[in-house]
């Protein structure tokens, strides 16, 4: 097996369906392997991201680290939460 030239990716998943396994496989074929393969990209809008205390949310807009607020001391914010999202769920988690 080979990936198209230029890309690269780590392998996740490999699945084998064969019709000695009962699989439903196209005429002619005896045996199918699946092999699932994830890429790094930037993310961008739109993209929907999932956190290790459950919580989950949509990129509404990504901005240069000059637009972004800051903290008095210059820090600048990472990242600015729905504020709605947060009491509803007490999910303290996503916050600490």
């Amino acid at each position: 097996l080979k990936v198209p030239h230029g890309e690269s990716g780590k392998v996740i998943g490999i699945r084998v369906f064969s019709r000695e396994d009962d699989d439903e496989l196209p005429a002619g074929v005896n045996e199918l392997v699946r092999v699932y393969v994830a890429q790094k990209r930037k993310i961008s809008d739109g993209d929907k991201l999932a956190g290790r205390h459950g919580n989950k949310g949509v990129i509404g807009k990504i901005l240069p680290v000059e637009d972004m607020p800051f903290l008095p001391d210059g820090t600048p914010v990472d990242i600015i939460l729905n504020t709605h999202g947060v009491p509803r769920r007490m999910n303290i988690g996503q916050i600490l």
